[in-house]
């Protein structure tokens, strides 16, 4: 696995994007040094500030004294410096959507490092540099939503073998690691790398707190979403794939009842229950606050069982979330 080395131009990414950048970094290895750079005394890094309360990242100081590019020079000098002195480190990660990074990972790739480049597809699509310089380059707008706010609900949510909420906490915190982790061809990810994915999201989880011994059982708890397959080694291999949806092929329509937190409960135009969290937001809504009494269009991947045990079975689930009505919709493009 490659050890990853990340570096934020803080002045010119906005922090929201950046669990949703970690995620996608963390397909790619271990991340072992993460800084981010700015001024911190300027007003439009307060949002990062707040973001560092709560992710492990490095904050690097470095004052203007005049010079336009003065964070861009210290993120190359001390990338260049980690290059050379650290062997361990054989990926180099710029989270940045400036032409003047290109010189940098040329330089980077000349030393033997594998480069990946992470930014906002406007701005490096206007002047592609810094995209071809790269070894592998990701569009932030594609990549997975992940809002740091739901990562910090997961935990503060009790952990309570029969709670409801709990199970859809679980659900929603496996369906994050599932998608950090790395993929076969055919999408299957290995329980040791979704193990690792739970833990990189909330590394205080305890498999136990839940009424659980190992990953496995958790993984086996929620069979209705996911399979798991073995190979013939002692002890086995074993791999895990999301289960296709089984949405219909028409979207259905309902009204938002209830909220728990970023939990929304969808009553539809037939009675029927189902229940999404905030990242089953299509991405165009994901800035949206989720109210009581939205009109919303949804797929539906699980439907309701009204003769389980437990709410979670009982209410159906709900993915690929649109808003109809009851909030400042975005125009579509």
């Amino acid at each position: 696995m490659a050890n990853i080395a990340i570096f934020f131009d803080a002045e010119n990414i906005s922090a929201a994007h950046v669990t949703s950048i970690l995620s996608e970094v963390k397909n790619h290895g271990s991340i072992v040094i993460q800084r981010a750079y700015a001024d911190w005394s300027i007003e439009n890094t307060k949002p990062w500030k707040s973001l560092l309360s709560r992710q492990p990242i490095t904050a690097i100081q470095q004052f203007h004294n005049g010079e336009q590019q003065a964070v861009d020079k210290t993120i190359i000098m001390d990338a260049i410096q980690i290059a050379s002195e650290r062997a361990d480190i054989d990926t180099f990660c710029i989270v940045a959507s400036d032409k003047g990074y290109a010189p940098l990972a040329l330089r980077l790739r000349e030393l033997g490092k594998k480069v990946l480049g992470i930014g906002e597809e406007k701005k490096a699509k206007a002047d592609s540099i810094l995209v071809n310089a790269c070894n592998d380059f990701k569009y932030i707008e594609r990549l997975r939503n992940i809002d740091d706010a739901l990562l910090s609900e997961l935990a503060e949510v009790p952990a309570h073998e029969d709670s409801d909420m709990n199970k859809f906490t679980l659900s929603t915190l496996l369906s994050l690691a599932y998608d950090s982790s790395p993929k076969t061809e055919e999408g299957y990810v290995s329980l040791t790398n979704i193990a690792k994915s739970i833990k990189s999201f909330k590394p205080d989880f305890s498999y136990s707190d839940y009424g659980y011994r190992t990953c496995k059982q958790l993984l086996e708890a929620f069979a209705d979403e996911y399979d798991m397959e073995h190979d013939d080694k002692t002890p086995p291999n074993y791999m895990v794939i999301r289960k296709e949806s089984a949405s219909s092929d028409s979207m259905l329509e309902g009204v938002v009842v209830r909220i728990i937190g970023n939990y929304g409960f969808i009553k539809t135009d037939d009675g029927k229950d189902y229940f999404f969290w905030k990242g089953n937001l299509r991405k165009e809504f994901s800035t949206v606050k989720i109210r009581k009494g939205m009109k919303v269009r949804f797929e539906s991947v699980r439907e309701p069982d009204y003769v389980a045990e437990s709410t979670k079975e009982r209410n159906g689930k709900a993915e690929n979330v649109e808003i109809v009505s009851g909030a400042e919709v975005p125009e579509s493009e």
